[in-house]
């Protein structure tokens, strides 16, 4: 059972999603930064520039300067940007011992595919070549979380990647827009509360364009997946993306991958970052921060 917290968020949330999700692209990116909450004053943010791209680095007190988490935020590659993950990429950074970066890659419609694709590589790789592979984590929500697994799955062979993958909520199938909420709560008995059908279907068509949505660039699903880090997926059950999370564990599973799976009772799209006060929210930085500690080699932050 949801806890009274997310129960309660769901209810707002679903009353006022809707007409964010019908405003302009100029509107919607407007919103998505204003709701996100403010970050303790402890926790450090600094504006700097990786791989030739604006990210914040965020920090929170006794966080490890040479453990990384590199985070790439979710918005269906249309909107989202470092500011409106602050208090995700706080949370983590507490949760994990880890410094979180969150580059501000590029977004459609201005710049398609393969845009964001190529912006996370470049940031993962400078990442990596600074700290050392052993060292370095990347995470990513929603839409984030499918371009984190792209970008590991597309990693060079014979060269050493990054220690772990962390997924919250993953779009990682761009191609199946029309069959989503597989396993999940059909929207119009439960009301999916944070994304809709039409809005994924809108942001896939505006970031591909044209191009092949099965290409696993894009959607990761179809990748070569057995050379992933290990892998941990968070996703809610009331979710629309329930489907694409699921099939994206088995995928790597089935290709040999370490993957793990957790899902949420209850918990709407992106809890984590959407409901912060729920139970269900501190529990997903938990699990998150333990198992990027016990492959960073990070230590918790009192």
């Amino acid at each position: 059972m949801p806890s009274p917290e997310m129960t309660a968020a769901a209810e707002v949330l679903a009353q006022a999603i809707p007409a964010v999700l019908a405003a302009p692209v100029a509107d919607q990116r407007a919103t998505w930064e204003a709701l996100a909450g403010p970050v303790p004053g402890d926790v450090s943010v600094t504006a700097t520039d990786v791989a030739g791209l604006p990210a914040e680095v965020v920090r929170a007190p006794g966080a490890a300067e040479d453990a990384v988490v590199v985070h790439l935020h979710g918005g269906g590659y249309v909107i989202g940007s470092p500011r409106s993950h602050r208090l995700l990429a706080a949370r983590l950074s507490a949760a994990s011992g880890a410094t979180v970066v969150v580059p501000e890659y590029r977004l459609a419609p201005e710049d398609p595919f393969p845009a964001a694709v190529e912006d996370a590589r470049a940031v993962v790789e400078a990442v990596v070549a600074e700290v050392g592979p052993a060292r370095v984590a990347v995470s990513g929500d929603s839409a984030g979380g499918g371009l984190a697994v792209a970008v590991l799955a597309a990693w060079p062979a014979g060269r050493s990647g990054p220690a772990a993958a962390l997924c919250f909520s993953p779009w990682a199938d761009l191609s199946a827009t029309g069959v989503l909420g597989d396993g999940g709560a059909d929207p119009g008995e439960r009301g999916e509360v944070v994304l809709s059908r039409e809005w994924l279907a809108a942001c896939a068509r505006s970031y591909l364009g044209a191009h092949d949505a099965a290409d696993p660039l894009a959607s990761p699903v179809h990748a070569r997946l057995g050379g992933l880090p290990p892998l941990l997926v968070q996703v809610g059950t009331t979710e629309l993306l329930l489907g694409d999370a699921r099939r994206l564990v088995a995928a790597a599973r089935a290709a040999g991958a370490e993957a793990e799976l957790v899902e949420v009772a209850g918990a709407v799209h992106l809890w984590m970052l959407l409901v912060p006060e729920a139970p269900e929210s501190a529990s997903a930085y938990e699990r998150a921060g333990a198992f990027l500690r016990a492959r960073l080699g990070a230590a918790a932050v009192p």
